[in-house]
């Protein structure tokens, strides 16, 4: 922070700067930008996110040299403007999303992930107030190499190297329940210094839930436009020129409708073979048959668990009585089971598997945990006084374990 209570933020990897545009709309000030490419860095100029020319740092993060002048920025904003500290480090570094036990078909994206290292290595060099990584959703699992040459798991490697300082919170969302206009799926890992662990929660830095916008409500508002048309108002508004055969498929259709629907064959998508019509499609959009198993995963859904059969339902209490209980920060991610077999959900979940994996709490704040005291057995944030409740997206983000139910719940504190 600055002598004028400025906040300072530091973004790596930060392409063409767009990700900075909220910081700087909320006060924030940019002591230093890196990106590898200097076209980006140009464009972070013209729209001036920095004061100096000295904070646009163009280079490889993995270069000491970079480094370097990252670091030297800071010094400069400590000298010059009373900065005691960074407030915030933010960094997307590149990553793909693969598993560890993939590493050996994909060993060259494995090296690639390891950009992730070099951030971690910053912030701790840094030392923030506070940090944010933002990334793909497979990112805690996805393999990297560490400086020591071992192969883990990201979410190990953070947790191993900024734990013992940070207060670390991580989890799924998709951006169009924050206010994004579309649907973005990611990996947000929150860093907290444990200075603050009495005053505030990683928790509490997620935005409002939103209901997702309808594309009337995103685009719905543009000026329409002829065929081939762009609006002299708006450059990256446009009506994409398609060949003029595929003007048919579309003239005729309402809204919500597709060119399949048409009764018309010769207003379906096609191709001519040998003067016949061949339609583009076959039974589910794809154009040759191919057989092939689906599996469907879904956050949220509306399926009814009381349709099911008691023999197949499954409780909490059937799924997770046999795991000891933790306190705050208790468990490891391999570790002995301490309970025998309870039930017969329970004897299948362990053939074959002597060991219990992920079986790890949560790091609370004090704060957080004196919310928690306050929560009776199987109730929620009811429970809490109004100015406790917080601005987290699941009603049943302070709720109780409720043993004999089988609904799915997106999180569970108690």
């Amino acid at each position: 922070m600055l002598f004028n209570q400025t906040l300072t933020y530091i973004s790596l990897f930060s392409g063409a700067g767009v990700g900075c545009y909220g910081l700087l709309e909320e006060g924030f000030e940019c002591v230093a930008t890196n990106e590898i490419l200097e076209k980006r860095l140009n464009i972070q100029r013209i729209n001036r996110k920095c004061k100096f020319d000295e904070s646009y740092i163009s280079g490889d993060i993995k270069k000491p040299e970079t480094k370097e002048k990252i670091l030297k920025q800071i010094g400069f904003y400590s000298k010059k403007f009373g900065n005691d500290r960074v407030d915030l480090v933010i960094a997307t570094p590149p990553c793909q999303g693969m598993s560890v036990a993939n590493h050996k078909k994909k060993n060259d994206e494995i090296k690639r992930n390891s950009l992730v290292i070099e951030s971690v290595d910053l912030i701790k060099q840094i030392k923030p107030r506070f940090f944010i990584l933002e990334n793909v959703p497979s990112f805690y699992k996805t393999g990297c190499i560490d400086k020591n040459d071992n192969l883990l798991e990201i979410g190990s490697m953070i947790e191993q190297n900024l734990s013992g300082d940070y207060m670390l919170y991580d989890e799924v969302i998709n951006f169009k329940n924050f206010g994004a206009n579309s649907s973005r799926t990611r990996t947000l890992v929150i860093g907290v210094c444990k200075e603050f662990k009495d005053f505030i929660s990683a928790l509490e830095f997620f935005p409002d839930f939103k209901q997702e916008k309808t594309l009337k409500e995103v685009i719905g508002s543009l000026k329409p436009l002829a065929w081939g048309e762009y609006d002299s108002t708006d450059f990256y508004h446009s009506f994409r020129t398609y060949p003029k055969h595929m003007q048919e498929w579309i003239k005729d259709l309402k809204e919500g409708q597709s060119a399949f629907e048409n009764t018309e064959l010769n207003k379906k998508p096609h191709r001519i073979v040998g003067n016949k019509i061949v339609l583009n499609v076959s039974d589910y959009g794809v154009p040759q048959n191919r057989e092939r198993a689906f599996i469907v995963g879904a956050s949220r859904f509306s399926f009814d668990f009381n349709l099911l059969e008691p023999s197949q339902s499954v409780n909490i209490q059937d799924a997770i009585s046999d795991l000891a209980y933790l306190c705050s920060n208790e468990g490891a991610f391999e570790s002995d089971y301490l309970n025998p077999i309870q039930s017969s959900y329970q004897a299948l979940m362990r053939k074959d598997s002597p060991k219990l994996y992920n079986h790890q709490a949560t790091n609370h704040s004090q704060a957080a945990l004196e919310k928690l005291k306050l929560i009776n057995k199987e109730k929620g944030k009811e429970c809490l006084p109004k100015n406790l409740h917080g601005k987290q997206q699941f009603k049943s983000t302070w709720g109780a374990l409720k043993l004999e139910q089988n609904q799915p719940h997106h999180r569970h504190t108690l």
